[in-house]
């Protein structure tokens, strides 16, 4: 994380270089923390997500619609319940399980391999962003340039192109590999 009191011009972290437009319209909130994990909400461009920060690192991600369906609560009951402390304990188990399964990305590398000819990073990066992680994110997480990452999705998109699939990221769907 990082401050700025720059209103225009481009954003970066000074660690890892990861930007924001100055338009951007992000946002995000700890909605849970025990000193080692950190459920935090980040809200980027109108997608929401909840991230499991493990060290200042984030170990894994979930869309915040999921997380809405897992506890049967709305958008309102959600900053209700964080405001009043309320669910404090399914966001220490939800932490656990996000921990727990911050890996399971892991099992769609060779998917990604076969289908689009990736190799093994930039198949992992994929595997990882499927999941709601962002280039940001993923930077962090790996602790490479955040540079780095952007050329591996410009990687990934020219498998797409050559593979012939159609991709379209502005909608989400519940099950993407239905699609392949």
């Amino acid at each position: 994380m990082w401050e700025s009191s720059s209103k225009k011009g481009k954003k970066a972290c000074p660690k890892c270089g990861a930007g924001i437009a100055a338009n951007a319209d992000v946002s995000s909130m700890d909605i849970w923390s025990d000193g080692h994990f950190t459920l935090r909400y980040v809200s980027e461009e109108d997608f929401g997500f909840v991230y499991l920060i493990e060290s200042h690192v984030p170990a894994a991600t979930m869309y915040f619609h999921q997380l809405c369906r897992i506890y049967n609560i709305s958008a309102e009951q959600f900053v209700t319940a964080v405001n009043n402390r309320t669910m404090d304990e399914e966001w220490e188990a939800l932490s656990e399980k996000m921990h727990n399964e911050r890996n399971n990305y892991l099992k769609n590398v060779s998917y990604f391999r076969k289908r689009l000819g990736l190799e093994a990073w930039d198949a992992e990066i994929l595997a990882l962003h499927f999941t709601g992680m962002g280039p940001d994110a993923i930077a962090v997480k790996y602790g490479v340039s955040y540079d780095e990452i952007r050329t591996a999705f410009d990687r990934i998109m020219n498998a797409y192109t050559d593979s012939g699939i159609v991709i379209d990221d502005t909608v989400f769907t519940e099950n993407p590999f239905d699609f392949y």
